[in-house]
């Protein structure tokens, strides 16, 4: 059996005796036609030969007698170079009947009718996708009706993709009569595909074989029938995601992809692209859906191949975090946040990798402080005190909270509080009172999560004597600062009556913190004492009676606890140099949960969640109704100014 055969022998349905028809037709239509070629040059051997000489003589015979006196070898033209041009289009013409026939199983209609018009292959298509439906659900498909499914779902989203053009991320839809009927009979196929191929796949292939062996897929002997349109079929699936062309359809593919993972890792070239493009749908798209189904399809390819895509997929999702970290506002923050704790799970996978990434990133960052502080280089300051460097820290502080085994990651623990006590100290003034929280609030993270002493009180009781809280503001804030959004004050923002309220409430938010971090210390006596007296000598300047009724709290809640705890503390039998007898007494001290500063602490973060609830109905309140003050007052202007014009008119026609 010839390859030719071989080939159009994997088609049913009596294709491969259409084909051996259209064949013989063809060389049936040479020989007639050679036979009445020379019939026709027989009977003529008295006229001029040709068909050329036949039609002069039809048209102009006085033009025809006068070539053949002159020379009448000028009519001798050839008649086999004319006809062979007309079997050569005939044969075009039969190629092209061919191929409307040549086609898989169960793939009645073909897809490759470059000269039908587009809603011919619709029809065609949706009646294929009905078909197939029937296929998948009676447990009937083959290999044939798969790759059948993959060429239409390739064909369909081809033209779509390649109408934006090269640059598909900033193209919009083309708008068109059968758009919307594209857009439907796609996700048809998406659903029918997302649904029914990777376990008609595993039957067909055997696939339970490779998983028990650790195998790849494409090491199966079927695997030959299925690899160019299974390629294909991921790379246009690659370059849907990367068009953007709909969230929801995006979204299907991408949980499609996640689905197919297994048979995606077959083509390292294929997986490159995807890997490219899901990073940068995770790092732009604001929708949801679409940031956790492509980072679960990352963390999975990392997972899958841990020495070629983990290294290369941590690092595109680090510097992707930067860029965002660097543009940071109070509307990217919930974006940042889910980069952080998605970037902090793709670390956990890696310590040794994970190691190496720190210590770059702190090595740029202790440049940047020695730079600032010791060579004195004030044009790198805006830099070392911005949002790139917070957020970088915040991340590697807040990796120490999701890894129980941190390994050789502990050695980095003295590092990142050496570098944010040096921020600390630099940006001592008021106006970097917003970096000095966010400095402490990663120290107390960072306390909380490795369990290490590290002093913090002194770099919040600093502002006490930094800032003068009996000063009467020279403005009146329109709404409370949110320090959460913001690394520095302004100049204006120094004099307005929201400064000195939202730097009391951080402080005693902060102060509260710490407190409950050592509330079950065996050395809280010791350790309340100097934020005592520093509250203390406060409590005695300050005027205002709210900032003096909050400290004054605190201060009371310290002393409170610091007697429990010395009380408890006198009947211990264990000596100070026992370190593990003196963490079992305070696991067992925290397990009972008498200290009445974690009790406090436990009630104030429930007042402070509503309290956020609230606030956020009545912003969302008042901007409303300023959006429907702005509307009315643009209306009225409109009518009183046609009002007034009309008016006009009316006194000039008086005057006339």
């Amino acid at each position: 059996m010839e390859p030719i055969d071989e080939f159009f022998g994997s088609f049913e349905g009596g294709d491969y005796n259409i084909v051996k028809e259209t064949k013989s037709k063809k060389k049936n239509i040479k020989k007639v036609k050679s036979t009445k070629l020379s019939a026709e040059i027989e009977e003529s051997d008295d006229e001029p030969a040709g068909k050329v000489s036949k039609l002069l003589h039809g048209e102009d015979e006085a033009f025809a007698k006068f070539l053949e006196n002159e020379d009448p070898n000028l009519l001798n033209v050839e008649d086999g170079d004319l006809d062979d041009s007309e079997a050569e289009a005939d044969e075009s013409d039969l190629d092209k009947k061919e191929s409307e026939f040549v086609g898989d199983e169960n793939d009645a209609d073909d897809f490759d009718d470059a000269d039908e018009p587009d809603d011919v292959v619709d029809q065609s298509l949706i009646r294929g996708v009905k078909k197939w439906t029937k296929l998948f659900e009676s447990n009937s498909a083959t290999i044939a009706t798969c790759r059948s499914l993959m060429r239409a779902f390739v064909q369909v989203s081809s033209p779509m993709v390649a109408a934006y053009g090269s640059n598909a991320s900033k193209l919009k839809i083309a708008s068109g009569e059968n758009h919307e009927a594209d857009d439907l009979l796609l996700a048809s196929i998406v659903d029918l595909a997302a649904l029914h191929l990777k376990p008609t796949l595993n039957k067909l292939l055997g696939t339970k074989v490779a998983d028990k062996r650790d195998m790849p897929y494409n090491s199966l002997p079927k695997w030959v029938n299925i690899a160019t349109p299974l390629n294909k079929y991921f790379t246009s699936c690659s370059k849907i995601v990367e068009a953007s062309l709909q969230q929801p359809l995006t979204y299907k593919i991408l949980k499609h992809l996640l689905v197919m993972r297994n048979y995606l890792m077959c083509y390292p070239k294929v997986v490159n692209q995807v890997v490219k493009v899901v990073s940068e749908c995770w790092a732009d798209r604001s929708n949801h859906e679409l940031e956790i189904s492509s980072f679960l399809l990352l963390e999975r390819i990392a997972k899958l191949d841990m020495e070629q895509y983990y290294q290369e997929i941590a690092r595109k999702a680090f510097s992707a975090y930067l860029k965002k970290a660097a543009a940071s506002s109070l509307e990217t923050l919930p974006k940042i946040a889910f980069m952080q704790q998605c970037l902090v799970q793709l670390f956990a996978l890696d310590i040794n990798f994970t190691y190496k990434q720190a210590f770059d990133s702190l090595k740029s960052i202790v440049l940047l402080v020695k730079a600032v502080t010791i060579d004195k280089k004030k044009e790198m300051q805006p830099e070392l005190c911005s949002w790139k460097t917070v957020h970088t820290l915040y991340l590697w502080v807040s990796l120490y909270g999701s890894i129980k085994n941190y390994g050789i990651l502990s050695s980095l623990v003295y590092p990142i509080v050496e570098t944010i006590k040096e921020i600390i100290s630099y940006a001592c003034g008021p106006r970097f009172y917003p970096l000095r929280f966010h400095c402490v609030d990663m120290l107390t993270m960072l306390a909380k999560s490795t369990g290490k002493f590290i002093p913090i009180f002194q770099h919040i009781l600093d502002i006490f004597s930094q800032t003068d809280f009996n000063t009467r503001p020279k403005k009146l804030s329109v709404r409370p600062f949110n320090l959460s959004g913001t690394v520095r004050f302004s100049e204006s923002d120094l004099t307005e009556k929201g400064f000195l309220d939202c730097i009391t409430e951080r402080m005693y938010r902060l102060i509260l913190e710490v407190m409950n971090l050592h509330a079950y210390s065996i050395a809280s006596p010791e350790l309340f004492l100097m934020p005592i007296v520093h509250i203390r000598k406060f409590l005695k300047v300050c005027e205002n009676r709210e900032y003096c009724q909050k400290f004054k709290q605190l201060v009371e809640k310290m002393e409170e606890s610091a007697q429990f705890i010395a009380s408890e503390r006198e009947r211990v039998t264990f000596s100070v140099q026992d370190a593990d007898e003196i963490k079992k007494w305070e696991q067992s001290m925290e397990k009972e949960g008498k200290s009445c500063i974690s009790k406090f602490y436990k009630k104030f973060v429930e007042i402070e969640a509503k309290n956020k609830a609230a606030k956020n109905l009545s912003y969302s309140n008042s901007d409303n109704e300023m959006k429907s003050y702005k509307k009315q007052k643009k209306y009225f202007k409109t009518n009183h100014s046609m009002i007034s014009k009309k008016k006009g008119k009316k006194k000039g026609a008086k005057n006339v």
